[in-house]
């Protein structure tokens, strides 16, 4: 954000230069305007990249605990076509489908407990950052006026 500020900045006083005027700087009226919307364009592009990274973290964290869900179904209907096929309901019988159901409701809860608390985590870390870089920009601005802009 500085380097984008700084740079805005820098072309405005080459154009102060250029114009010959020791008050242009001062007199220019969008010169401030060009700087702030400098630096809201970098914050905006980098909250856009650190939000475009968490994304696969949400969709895991909501989308596993239905793909554990669906491989327990699978499982609870193979124990009872086991249990069809054989005509009796012992433990024999239900025992290994019902296993590989409840093995699979883990393997989704494993993996969409830590990608939530990975996608938390970075959602509020990114607000952080996005609350900084607001301050940053408008301590900068205050720089920007208090010693060019009189």
């Amino acid at each position: 954000m500085f380097c984008a500020g700084y740079e805005e900045l820098s072309k405005l006083a080459q154009t102060g230069k250029e114009g010959g005027a020791e008050d242009a700087m001062s007199a220019k009226l969008g010169g401030i305007e060009n700087v702030e919307r400098a630096l809201n364009r970098a914050a905006t592009a980098q909250i856009t990249e650190l939000e475009n990274r968490v994304s696969f973290l949400g969709t895991v964290g909501a989308a596993s605990p239905f793909v554990g869900l669906f491989g327990t179904v699978i499982g609870i209907l193979s124990a009872f076509n086991q249990i069809a096929e054989q005509g009796n309901a012992t433990l024999a019988t239900v025992a290994a489908p019902v296993g590989n159901a409840l093995f699979a409701t883990a393997a989704g809860l494993f993996a969409a407990i830590p990608a939530v608390v990975a996608y938390n985590s970075f959602v509020s870390r990114i607000k952080v950052f996005d609350t900084e870089m607001s301050n940053f920009s408008a301590d900068f601005l205050n720089i920007i006026k208090r010693h060019f802009f009189r």
